[in-house]
C-alpha cells in the first residue's frame, strides 16, 4: 500500500542524516535504495515542488537554503507534517 505524503515527509526527516545537498538527495537516495517506491518517489518530489513557494537560495535557484544546511530543512519538514496531519486519516 502507497504511503501518505505525511509518511513519506516523516520519513525524510527520520534519514535527513543522510543529506548531502538538500532534500531532494534524501529522496533521490530513499528511492535508490529501495526505501520507498517509484510512485512514493515522485510524490514527494511532487509535493515539494509544489510547497517551495518563491523562496530560493541565491545564486543557485534549485535549493530553498543553502545546501548542505539541515536545520531550514528540517523546520519545514516538520511544518509539512503537521500541515499533512489531518489528511486521508487510516
Amino acid at each position: 500500500m502507497k504511503r501518505t505524503i505525511k509518511e513519506l515527509l516523516e520519513l525524510v526527516l527520520e534519514n535527513i542524516s543522510i543529506m548531502r545537498f538538500g532534500i531532494c538527495s534524501v529522496v533521490w537516495d530513499l528511492y535508490n535504495d529501495d526505501v520507498i517506491t517509484l510512485d512514493e518517489y515522485n510524490d514527494l518530489n511532487d509535493y515539494i515542488d509544489a510547497n517551495r513557494g518563491s523562496h530560493y537560495y541565491r545564486p543557485e535557484r534549485c535549493y530553498f537554503w543553502k545546501p548542505g544546511l539541515k536545520r531550514p530543512r528540517i523546520a519545514w519538514l516538520k511544518k509539512h507534517i503537521e500541515l499533512n496531519t489531518d489528511i486521508n486519516p487510516k
